[in-house]
């Protein structure tokens, strides 16, 4: 049977900072700033994801959870596990912090998803 094509590599951009300069903005991943050191007071940014991704967390992600904000489609999101593993396009990410206690902060890498598995085809 004929081979599918290879899938084309996630294209840039899959994500852009929409508003505010407290994001870094590594390749295909984005960060709070001065990751994984601690961040700042008063940071903040907003990131729109223009197409689908699958997401993957880096480590460490530590954020003062009463005060330091990670919105994920609208969810406070205090700990990697409560990271969705991927977005829809449309999704947004939202970064706030106070100005007391800092943590490492967190960074969200982003590739492109994997495609479904397609059934067999029958026997012909």
């Amino acid at each position: 049977p004929p081979l599918l094509p290879p899938l084309p590599p996630l294209q840039p951009p899959s994500f852009s900072v929409s508003a505010g300069d407290g994001c870094n903005i590594q390749g295909d991943c984005v960060s709070s700033l001065n990751y994984p050191s601690n961040y700042g007071t008063f940071e903040s940014c907003t990131i729109a994801i223009d197409q689908a991704v699958s997401v993957s967390v880096g480590s460490p992600f530590d954020l003062e959870t009463c005060c330091d904000k990670l919105l994920i489609n609208g969810v406070v999101t205090i700990s990697a596990s409560a990271v969705p593993s991927s977005l829809g396009e449309g999704a947004s990410i939202v970064w706030t912090s106070d100005e007391t206690v800092f943590g490492a902060g967190w960074q969200l890498c982003f590739s492109q998803p994997s495609p479904p598995l397609l059934p067999p085809l029958p026997p012909l």
